[in-house]
């Protein structure tokens, strides 16, 4: 088990891309959402990935974004961040 990370593995044509941040329930971090899509733009430009499956560890999906780290932030923060590449 990997404490907060984005695990990928490859097996033939298809990427299997695991959330690791189990004792969260998946809760997306800033630098998991940076990691998630530095991992989904490479597997999307890569011609021999005809698959591509994501899943959390543990017994949760994904809880959404991580709440800590929204300490301090105003709802224009929020509104301004690039979404588009992980949705």
């Amino acid at each position: 088990m990997h404490p907060e990370s984005i695990i990928v593995s490859i097996e033939q044509a298809v990427a299997t891309v695991t959330i690791s941040r189990a004792l969260q329930r998946n809760a997306l971090s800033n630098a998991m959402v940076e990691a998630l899509t530095r991992a989904l733009d490479r597997l999307d430009a890569d011609p021999a990935i005809k698959v591509i499956i994501l899943t959390g560890e543990g017994l949760h999906f994904a809880a959404g974004a991580g709440v800590k780290e929204m300490h301090g932030l105003t709802m224009a923060d929020g509104v301004a961040r690039d979404w588009s590449r992980v949705l």
